[in-house]
């Protein structure tokens, strides 16, 4: 069982981490031996010619196919979408249960004492 990694070196883009593998292609051996899968769905969309040339040109520019190029932006997508709804929970939390007033008047006081004069 070898795991199969996309590297840049092996052959084309793959990595073979089975010492027997690596052995028998004339590569250099390695202890690692792992299978890694991860399922994927294809997935169809439309995109205009001129988006698919900066995706291209980006792609490119940062040695990934478009297929990771797009991977990466849904899932940056995914991440803010989840930062954003945290941090609407958390200040809906603030405004469901404020902080104590004497917290407040503290903070308000140091504030003001230590401000600097503009």
């Amino acid at each position: 069982m070898a795991r199969v990694e996309k590297r840049s070196e092996g052959i084309g883009d793959l990595k073979i981490t089975s010492r027997r593998v690596r052995k028998s292609l004339g590569l250099d051996a390695t202890i690692c031996i792992t299978i890694w899968s991860m399922a994927r769905r294809e997935v169809l969309v439309q995109l205009d010619d001129q988006l698919v040339e900066n995706l291209d040109a980006l792609a490119r520019e940062l040695g990934l196919s478009r297929s990771e190029l797009l991977r990466r932006g849904a899932q940056a997508i995914l991440d803010a979408d989840a930062l954003k709804k945290a941090d609407s929970r958390l200040q809906y939390s603030y405004q469901s249960l404020p902080q104590d007033g004497a917290i407040i008047e503290a903070a308000a006081r140091l504030a003001r004492e230590t401000a600097p004069l503009w």
